[in-house]
């Protein structure tokens, strides 16, 4: 793992307290940042887009972390538990000074047409409460990009996420239009952790990020 994590592409690392402290004990961390996951809830478990707090603020200081992160999976039947629960992350976290990473998901059956304003209102509620930054996954089309971003981005930062795994082509494409269009940049798990060549897969979506066009990804790619 060490002949990748410490890439200096990587600006920052998300994981339970476990791997983070294993990642420390074996002294792979690198200079990134640290963020602890402090939710989460297995795929199998009947309920599981409804997370539950698995660890607290105090183990995140104890491993050295810079910030902490949650992940909310929103349904209709679930909002009253996540808002709560991002509360009081967000009132335990100011107490140390210490940032929050929202994993906002939108997993409501909601119809194609208003699911861009669900997602929306969703990031705007995740801002008010008082999180530093956000990740979201990237809308289906490319042409809802913008109006999603449209005015968010000027108070919170937007991360997007890298998706399932997949093309990552298309992947770099999506993190250069986002950055273009005000977002942060990018929030990214399997599609790189994953990978056959993660050094490679991390050189070119740092090209993405850092404002290199889709013909360099490619050439890049070739050489």
């Amino acid at each position: 793992m060490g002949a990748w994590i410490d890439h200096p592409s990587i600006n920052g690392i998300i994981a339970h307290k476990g791997t983070m402290a294993r990642l420390a004990d074996a002294r792979a961390l690198g200079a990134a940042g640290l963020m602890l996951h402090v939710n989460g809830m297995p795929s199998f478990a009947e309920q599981s887009d409804t997370k539950e707090t698995l660890t607290t603020i105090e183990t995140a200081l104890r491993l050295g972390c810079d910030a902490v992160s949650l992940q909310l999976n929103f349904r209709r039947d679930n909002a009253a538990h996540n808002l709560k629960m991002l509360g009081r992350v967000i009132d335990e976290t100011a107490a140390w000074g210490l940032p929050v990473l929202g994993m906002i998901y939108d997993n409501d059956q909601t119809a194609p047409d208003q699911r861009l304003a669900r997602m929306r209102h969703l990031v705007r509620i995740a801002c008010e409460l008082g999180l530093d930054a956000i990740k979201i996954e990237a809308p289906p089309s490319a042409e809802d990009m913008q109006p999603l971003l449209d005015g968010l981005v000027d108070d919170i930062s937007i991360f997007f996420s890298g998706g399932p795994s997949g093309n990552l082509d298309q992947l770099l494409t999506v993190a250069s239009r986002a950055v273009a269009l005000g977002a942060a940049g990018m929030c990214i798990g399997r599609n790189v952790f994953q990978h056959p060549d993660k050094n490679n897969a991390l050189r070119l979506l740092h090209n993405a990020v850092c404002g290199a066009g889709v013909t360099d990804f490619q050439q890049t790619r070739q050489a």
